[in-house]
């Protein structure tokens, strides 16, 4: 499976296997959206955006 797979399809999101950690996709610089798919939990998607001095989630 893809380190940072496409998040833009149901059919590839429903490809992916479950796991602890989200799998992220970067938007533009300093900005990334995840997918998060736990098993018996529902779908979330995340957020994270890296300011220039440092790392905030």
């Amino acid at each position: 499976m893809d380190h940072a797979p496409k998040l833009d399809t149901q059919k590839t999101i429903k490809a992916l296997p479950e796991r602890a950690h989200p799998y992220w996709n970067i938007l533009e610089y300093c900005r990334h959206i995840g997918l998060e798919k736990k098993p018996a939990k529902p779908l979330h998607w995340l957020c994270c955006t890296n300011p220039v001095k440092g790392f905030m989630l």
